[in-house]
């Protein structure tokens, strides 16, 4: 939403109390991901790392279950995807 003077958007959420704090993203469609929060962006697309895939909707999927059991990584999560954003620490 642009503002009264045609203006940039405001930011929806403030995310910067989070930074460098573990966050569990969940995204439309049952996936959860934890992760320490790294950056962000105004439309929510965010930086999490050491992440980790925590929850899926049931699957039969041997590929999607197989990221259950990977290593934490770097994940970039995409705004428009996101549901919730939740502080765990």
């Amino acid at each position: 939403m642009k503002d009264d003077k045609g203006g940039k958007r405001e930011q929806v959420f403030d995310l910067e109390r989070y930074s460098g704090k573990i966050v569990q993203i969940s995204f439309f469609g049952g996936i959860q991901v934890c992760g320490r929060l790294k950056g962000y962006d105004q439309i929510l697309n965010i930086v999490l790392e050491n992440a980790k895939m925590t929850k899926t909707p049931d699957t039969e999927c041997p590929e999607v279950e197989a990221l259950f059991n990977e290593k934490p990584s770097t994940f970039m999560c995409k705004g428009t995807s996101i549901c919730s954003i939740d502080l765990l620490e």
